[in-house]
């Protein structure tokens, strides 16, 4: 007996006593952004989606109309993809990943060995920062050579000359602009890239095995190419805001000085209000920190689109809906003196109004052909 039941006893003392050694490993909190937070998250980029697509599409629609023509189709589309692309940035904020190095199986230390599936999450990292600055570039560059052109047309009505603004050189300062911002983000991107760190906040007292960790982005100088970042946006949307101000009596058909100036001082206070938030949910929960930037960065785009597209439309229709009632007059008005002629027949006040129809669409024609050449 004793020489069955000796190898079980010594097999239970084994047991015992690696238990004793290696305890079982608790479950870590990784304070991971919750995916109800999440959904709302992509419902915020599909909204601004849609606005940005409804936008295009509405100039696309309208391409001939005087309103639209007069707004320079090609700087709105940049402004509309500009947006998108700051709403964007939504996505890649809410990917997440574990330890950037492989952990030991024993004392769940992160080892020396690089944790291959946190290349992704890295990626993530320094997209949000290209699509970003890349998207507010866009969208106030645009606005910004657009109002460009219109000064440069007036300063030349003042002294009684006509100019032509080339397309191309208005484009060229988009393009410049949009160089200097890319060489800030390649340098950050090849001399400091933001990568995926994660620290323990908290361990069990006995085991010293971490309980609770947090994950962010995260790099040496991160406060440095921000602040270059910012420092040459802030100097972009000063030098808009003193163009919309000296572009201010401009008929709001050529112009949007007034809600260029809106949106920039919208925007200040959203960073005014959103930056302390954000500062104080990092490195504390990855959920605050994700709803308020998703916020800021819907408010943004979604708001830039709204004071620049909305007021358009709105003239769009005004415009439409004073030749419409022009139209309707001219036409009852055509009835009667045809109702007054004597021996007027059916047919003959048929033709009158038809003739009358035809001179309303020609000088409509004649107004708008007038318009794009004395236009911008």
């Amino acid at each position: 007996l004793h020489l069955y039941l000796g190898p079980l006893v010594a097999l239970r003392k084994f047991v015992r006593l690696n238990l004793s050694v290696c305890p079982e490993h608790p479950i870590e909190d990784y304070n991971t952004i919750n995916d109800a937070v999440k959904i709302i998250g992509y419902c915020l980029f599909a909204v601004q989606a849609l606005a940005a697509v409804s936008a295009v599409a509405w100039m696309i629609n309208y391409r001939k109309s005087f309103v639209v023509r007069a707004s320079q189709p090609e700087f709105l589309s940049l402004v509309a993809f500009g947006c998108l692309m700051v709403a964007s940035a939504i996505i890649p904020l809410s990917i997440e990943g574990g330890y950037a190095f492989q952990r030991d199986p024993i004392t769940l230390d992160e080892t020396e060995v690089p944790n291959d599936e946190i290349k992704d999450v890295d990626s993530a990292c320094m997209a949000v920062p290209w699509l970003v600055c890349v998207g507010f570039v866009l969208m106030y560059s645009a606005l910004f050579a657009k109002l460009v052109r219109i000064k440069e047309i007036m300063d030349g009505a003042q002294s009684f000359r006509r100019v032509q603004v080339p397309m191309s050189r208005v484009l060229g300062t988009v393009g410049v602009l949009l160089s200097l911002q890319v060489v800030i983000l390649v340098t950050w991107q090849l001399y400091d890239p933001l990568v995926w760190s994660r620290e323990v906040t908290e361990r069990d007292s006995e085991t010293n095995y971490p309980t609770q960790s947090i994950g962010q982005c995260t790099c040496e100088n991160v406060g440095a190419f921000a602040a270059a970042c910012a420092c040459f946006i802030g100097a972009c949307l000063a030098y808009a805001l003193k163009l919309a101000y000296q572009t201010r009596n401009l008929p709001f058909e050529f112009s949007e000085s007034k809600y260029i100036g809106i949106s920039i001082v919208y925007l200040l206070q959203l960073l005014v209000l959103g930056s302390p938030l954000l500062f104080i949910a990092q490195g504390q929960n990855n959920s605050t920190f994700y709803i308020v930037a998703s916020l800021v960065l819907f408010l943004s785009s979604f708001g830039t689109t709204l004071l620049i597209f909305v007021p358009k439309l709105i003239v769009h229709k005004n415009q439409d809906g004073r030749r419409t009632e022009r139209a309707v007059w001219n036409t009852v008005v055509a009835n009667r003196e045809s109702e007054s002629a004597p021996g007027s027949t059916v047919a003959d006040i048929r033709a009158r109004i038809a003739r009358r129809s035809t001179d309303i669409r020609r000088s409509t024609d004649i107004e708008t052909k007038n318009n794009d050449e004395n236009g911008l």
